[in-house]
């Protein structure tokens, strides 16, 4: 009889917490669920990319390695940006301008052209920097409560996991 009166009470916690307007409008306002769309399937592929245009299978690992030094110091960077200036939004919609820009670089780039342009571009769209931790931070500032911030991170980030699992049935095999 407790057990279920506890758990009555645990669902009505949970959905009083996750059921706030200002979360969903929060997440459906801003970039949450789409930002990685351009990025995550060159990514997954990156070695198969770098071999397709010729490189051996120890140069291609050998040349990923710069693409995650950009990643990790973008992320570095980006995030201190977004804390010095307090501002989150702008610099998650921004930071979509560097991909895109690459991306119509590598698609307008001939098919016969050098393959170390392509593997310049290549790396620095993997080298994108990375918001996911200011999208996090800025969802959970905005839930409120301590216990709403929790609850809303956690469903932010399974939406954003549910959405990259989901990612490659959009794909064309």
């Amino acid at each position: 009889m407790e057990v279920s009166i506890r758990l009555r009470h645990v669902a009505y916690l949970l959905a009083r917490y996750v059921c706030p307007l200002s979360v969903y409008v929060s997440h459906l306002t801003r970039l949450g669920l789409t930002w990685g769309v351009p990025v995550n399937p060159l990514t997954q592929y990156l070695t198969l990319q770098l071999k397709s245009v010729g490189f051996t299978t120890f140069e291609t690992n050998l040349l990923t390695i710069p693409a995650y030094v950009i990643f990790i110091i973008g992320l570095l960077v980006i995030t201190q940006i977004s804390e010095r200036r307090n501002e989150r939004l702008m610099l998650a919609t921004i930071s979509q301008i560097w991909p895109f820009a690459m991306l119509v670089a590598l698609e307008v780039l001939p098919v016969h052209s050098n393959r170390w342009s392509r593997w310049a571009l290549t790396i620095l769209v993997v080298g994108t920097p990375y918001i996911h931790a200011i999208l996090v931070a800025l969802t959970s500032r905005n839930a409120g409560s301590v216990r709403t911030r929790a609850v809303a991170a956690a469903v932010y980030n399974i939406a954003v996991q549910l959405c990259e699992s989901n990612e490659h049935m959009l794909l064309p095999t």
